[in-house]
């Protein structure tokens, strides 16, 4: 293996790390104001059949969103994302998954939740103001800013609802 996909490996290990990290910092955000908030699971389909094995196919299907949360009667889908910098940038989008959360938006909240952790800081944007993104613009706490819902030791999930 050469050393530029060894780099390559070690540091999606570790974005995928602080991803697990902020989605445990979620959950705990959700759990201490008494909000529901189911995860959504990675799946998987069947395609075709592998005669070697004699089973079908298994293939990764990414999920639409990561949580479902639910506050005062009122359901929110949002996506958390972290982000090492100040900004998210138009390119750091997740195409299926802001087109899953616009198609909700139209009957409820949906966005995205973002810990810029270089700032130490959550927002969340809602699909609409995500979608208004061009190329080589962001989204940060100090230029385009979203709803700050507070720090990742303690950052209040229910102003997503307000």
């Amino acid at each position: 293996m050469k050393v530029k996909e060894l780099r390559r490996k070690i540091a999606g290990k570790k974005a995928q790390n602080v991803g697990k990290h902020f989605e445990f910092l979620f959950e705990r955000a959700c759990a201490g104001r008494s909000i529901c908030c189911v995860e959504i699971p990675a799946g998987c389909i069947t395609k075709g059949f592998n005669p070697q094995t004699k089973r079908p196919n298994l293939v990764r299907v990414k999920s639409p969103f990561d949580y479902i949360v639910h506050h005062n009667q009122t359901i929110a889908f949002v996506d958390t994302k972290t982000v090492d910098g100040k900004t998210f940038s138009y390119s750091m989008q997740t195409d299926h998954q802001i087109d899953a959360l616009h198609k909700l938006s139209f009957c409820t909240h949906a966005g995205l939740v973002i810990w810029f952790r270089e700032l130490d800081i959550v927002q969340f944007f809602p699909v609409s103001q995500v979608l208004k993104l061009e190329a080589g613009q962001s989204l940060g706490p100090e230029k385009n800013p979203g709803i700050h819902l507070g720090h990742s030791y303690n950052f209040d999930v229910r102003k997503i609802f307000l």
